[in-house]
């Protein structure tokens, strides 16, 4: 039943975000970093210093890794041996195409450094305002975040809250949320 509402949930979402158009797009980005930004000064992390595990945005993301790759180390997911999937530090420009998450997506190659980021960048195609997150239905993040001990932010355009996501035990909240109008602190764990 919750497997069948999540699957449209996520239609309903992709349909709602093929509508946008590319300057929308870098719009919502735009603003998305500032409040980003303002976030982790909000937490107290300092550029120098602070690892962010980030992802490679398909088109229906929000994009804005050039600017956090000027200010930020950064950590992209690939998956391991095992199954799971681990963040690697490396450059935007050293990505390579993979098919390892299922669908073809840029990934850091095999000579990157694995590293535990201090704050983890979470996507999804849709938010609630308690943090619960509907992703794209691999269980990838869901699985790296029972283990995670850093901060958790998921990001999406403002169209993509919802006030309801179904949810499964396996789910995992975000501690954070940022959209392209402003950003949220939640107060609890993962359930």
């Amino acid at each position: 039943m919750i497997s069948s509402e999540k699957k449209k949930k996520r239609q309903e979402i992709k349909t709602l975000l093929s509508s946008f158009s590319k300057e929308c797009w870098r719009e919502k980005s735009q603003k998305a970093l500032t409040h980003f930004l303002g976030l982790l000064t909000d937490l107290g992390l300092e550029e120098k210093n602070c690892c962010l595990g980030v992802f490679a945005p398909l088109k229906d993301e929000l994009d804005f890794l050039d600017e956090l790759e000027q200010r930020f180390s950064l950590a992209f997911p690939r998956r391991l041996s095992n199954g799971g999937m681990g963040f690697f530090k490396c450059k935007r420009s050293d990505l390579v195409a993979d098919m390892g998450f299922g669908v073809k997506l840029l990934v850091p190659s095999t000579e990157s450094l694995q590293v535990e980021p201090d704050v983890l960048v979470v996507p999804g195609l849709a938010f609630s305002w308690e943090g619960e997150r509907l992703g794209r239905g691999k269980g990838f993040y869901d699985s790296y975040l029972q283990k995670f001990k850093g901060a958790s932010v998921g990001i999406c355009t403002s169209e993509q809250m919802t006030s309801q996501i179904p949810v499964e035990p396996h789910d995992r909240r975000v501690q954070h949320l940022v959209t392209d109008e402003g950003y949220w602190k939640f107060c609890s764990q993962n359930k």
